[in-house]
């Protein structure tokens, strides 16, 4: 019981950073703090990775959407940029033992504080891990809209079409 209310926990304090509400998403990271402090440490969450190693990854990207609920933009960028580094560092697994590339978050806050070319290379590097991934090509496309590379920028946006083509939700920049 004690990783899944870790995880409870995470969950509702990412749910109030989601809802701009930094004060209540602050206080329930050090909920979660204190909760993931009773997992024992050689807890694996696969036969390749601890519950250590996803902590880090988790920790990093709640500090991203806190800074980002606070409207810190600095902080949330280098907080997703620790987040990219303790997913890259997880072993190779099958599903991967992090639910969505952090990549994402990372090109989105990027291209959100004005960073289109830095954000590029962050969505093109996910794009290399992660071939035809939809919210990568996305932003990918946003980034060289921004930057004015026109004849990317359709080609990307043809290619995201094609995938997201029987999606049901438009995605936006702040779903990233």
């Amino acid at each position: 019981m004690p990783l899944a209310r870790t995880l409870w926990l995470w969950g509702r304090s990412m749910a109030a950073a989601d809802q701009r509400d930094a004060a209540k998403a602050r206080t329930l990271r050090e909920a979660y703090v204190v909760a993931k402090a009773a997992v024992p440490k050689e807890y694996l969450s696969s036969p390749q990775n601890s519950a250590e190693g996803l902590f880090a990854v988790s920790d990093a990207v709640l500090d991203g959407r806190i800074a980002e609920a606070s409207g810190d933009r600095k902080a949330a960028i280098e907080a997703f940029r620790r987040a990219v580094a303790a997913e890259d560092a997880l072993a190779y697994d099958e599903p991967p033992a992090w639910y969505y590339p952090t990549r994402e978050s990372l090109g989105g806050a990027l291209l959100r504080d004005g960073r289109a070319e830095e954000a590029e290379k962050v969505f093109r590097e996910d794009l290399a891990i992660h071939p035809r991934n939809p919210r990568s090509l996305y932003g990918l496309t946003l980034s060289l809209e921004a930057q004015k590379k026109t004849a990317d920028a359709a080609w990307t946006r043809a290619q995201f079409d094609k995938a997201w083509k029987d999606a049901d939700t438009k995605l936006r920049v702040e779903d990233l």
